[in-house]
């Protein structure tokens, strides 16, 4: 699902899921949103002052011993670590900022898949929708075209090993709090640790229990 309240849905290259319509209520319609960003927004990769110029090299370096822990050698993890961000990067780059985003108009971009396709026509978008299971709506809604724009240029210009660095780094990325120790600690250790200054990691137990909460509501 997209999340309108964040700068993106912090998925893997897209947000998809459904939603009221903007503008009649009682219409529900898919929507696609930027993603595609493992820290939490993109002014993360794009500002130039020195803590973002920091958090970025930290980061990688991150990336790297995940990849690491993956079962990857050091030479190939760094280069991984190297591409990914790039990537990221660029994703970041295509990405509306979030003062754009806080205006409903710029995100009520209604659009037929064959609008659709025509921003990345480089993506499958029917095997995916296949995929995914999701009906025919009335309509799509398009949080941020110019991103879906950008993404097109990277899966252009992008090469096919690029792109499995890219979804390798997200496979652990995404399931690290749910694997061993090492994963679970080096996770922490950079986004709660290194990005929120946070002093100890909660008991497995705490843990744990947060998990059912979410989940189980």
């Amino acid at each position: 699902a997209w999340a309108q309240d964040d700068n993106q849905t912090d998925v893997i290259l897209f947000g998809f899921g459904s939603q009221p319509d903007f503008d009649d209520a009682s219409i529900v319609i898919a929507a696609f949103d930027q993603g595609g960003l493992g820290l939490p927004g993109r002014d993360f990769y794009l500002s130039t002052d020195e803590k973002s110029v920091g958090i970025r090299a930290a980061y990688q370096k991150h990336i790297q011993k995940m990849l690491e822990l993956a079962g990857e050698p050091a030479d190939k993890a760094a280069a991984d670590a190297k591409t990914a961000l790039a990537i990221e990067t660029a994703l970041a780059t295509a990405q509306v900022d979030n003062v754009t985003r806080r205006d409903p108009k710029s995100m009520n971009n209604k659009m037929s898949l064959e609008q659709v396709r025509a921003l990345a026509p480089s993506f499958d978008w029917n095997q995916y929708l296949k995929l995914v299971g999701a009906p025919t709506p009335h309509h799509y809604i398009v949080s941020s075209p110019k991103y879906f724009k950008g993404l097109e240029q990277e899966l252009k210009q992008r090469s096919v090993e690029d792109w499995k660095a890219y979804l390798r780094w997200f496979a652990v990325h995404d399931s690290a709090p749910y694997l061993t120790t090492a994963f679970v600690d080096e996770n922490w250790d950079f986004f709660s640790r290194t990005l929120l200054g946070a002093k100890q990691q909660r008991p497995r137990w705490r843990r744990c229990v947060a998990a059912a909460d979410r989940d189980l509501g």
